[in-house]
């Protein structure tokens, strides 16, 4: 091409000791070769994908996740495989378009989680359902690797989206419909009109679409502070509220361990190896010991909170109190800060 564009300039300047009409003939004739003059390049065009599946999945994430960040998953190929040289051949009537069709909604029941469709990995190039993206220039051609003579496959890429997502665990599905067609020349002159063989086809794939949602919870405990007293029978009771708030639907329980220094299942306060016994008693008023086995356990169905099961949501967590207090039948140990760590822990 470098060459011809040589040549041409050296016609171009012996047009000058021509006469006006030998010019114009010249001229036409020149324009003539340009308008038929093919690219040195050929396309192979596209053709229909032999992908066995079409299932792409988000994988397992936790209802709580869920809400709070973006799940992504991709289909490396989603339909069609184009390749051979096609940025030498972008001619201006070739295309090759992508049109989906989805709800964009995960579904289990009445529950939803929506998402969006891309054509980049950057998640920048959004699909609209029902309108077609045309892939066919040199940006998106350079951005997925179609511009060498191999054939590659056209990915998809799905991203969920977050928000007061209140979710029940399971198995969430979508679809995607995706009608691919193609019209490609296969050489084109220097004013990228078409002037070669044009393969035009088209085909339609189903991408179904999995997210699983585990279950999870949220917990909240104050520390508790029984103060300062110079006798172990003086300390006062704290009462105090531990709150959970877990998958909708979740059945659970909520158990107390018995604390870093406990002795025969007796909790106790420890300073520089002396010890100060306490307990935590379910409610406010209660006797019955708050602990981590059996029926020392606190079901969800007992919270004096909202009771029942988990409310997936903040805003309707579930409250448990319970009464903490220094024994009083105990010798008082030296003076001191006596401290424990005692672990929460929710079953379901």
């Amino acid at each position: 091409m470098k060459l011809f564009m040589t040549e041409l300039l050296k016609v171009l300047n012996k047009l000058q000791r021509i006469s006006l009409q030998g010019q114009r003939r010249i001229i036409k004739l020149l324009l003539l070769v340009l308008l038929s003059s093919p690219s040195l390049a050929y396309a192979a065009g596209c053709e229909v994908s032999t992908s066995a599946s079409y299932s792409p999945t988000f994988g397992s994430v936790s209802s709580i996740n869920v809400n709070k960040s973006t799940q992504t998953t991709s289909l490396p190929e989603a339909g069609i495989r184009c390749g051979g040289s096609l940025l030498s051949v972008l001619a201006l009537t070739s295309y090759i378009r992508g049109t989906v069709t989805s709800t964009g909604l995960l579904t289990n029941g009445t529950d939803t989680i929506p998402f969006q469709m891309f054509v980049d990995s950057s998640f920048s190039r959004p699909f609209t359902s029902g309108t077609a993206f045309n892939y066919y220039n040199s940006t998106i051609l350079g951005l997925l690797g179609l511009t060498g003579e191999s054939y590659n496959s056209i990915p998809m890429y799905f991203r969920t989206i977050t928000g007061a997502l209140n979710l029940k665990a399971g198995t969430y599905t979508g679809s995607v419909s995706v009608y691919w067609e193609w019209s490609i020349c296969s050489a084109i002159n220097i004013t990228l009109l078409c002037i070669g063989t044009v393969t035009t086809d088209h085909t339609t794939v189903t991408i179904n679409l999995t997210l699983n949602v585990t279950n999870d919870c949220v917990i909240t405990a104050p520390d508790i502070n029984f103060g300062i007293a110079p006798l172990a029978s003086s300390f006062g009771t704290v009462t105090q509220t531990i709150s959970v708030y877990c998958t909708k639907g979740t059945v659970y329980t909520v158990g107390l361990g018995n604390g870093s220094h406990a002795l025969n299942n007796q909790r106790r306060l420890a300073y520089n190896g002396n010890y100060l016994n306490y307990e935590i008693y379910q409610g406010n008023t209660g006797t019955l010991r708050w602990g981590a086995l059996l029926a020392e356990r606190r079901a969800a169905a007992s919270a004096e909170v909202n009771p029942g099961l988990g409310s997936g949501v903040n805003t309707t967590k579930q409250g448990f109190l319970y009464r903490a207090t220094i024994l009083s039948n105990q010798t008082t140990p030296p003076a001191g800060t006596y401290t424990d760590s005692v672990v929460v822990d929710v079953q379901f």
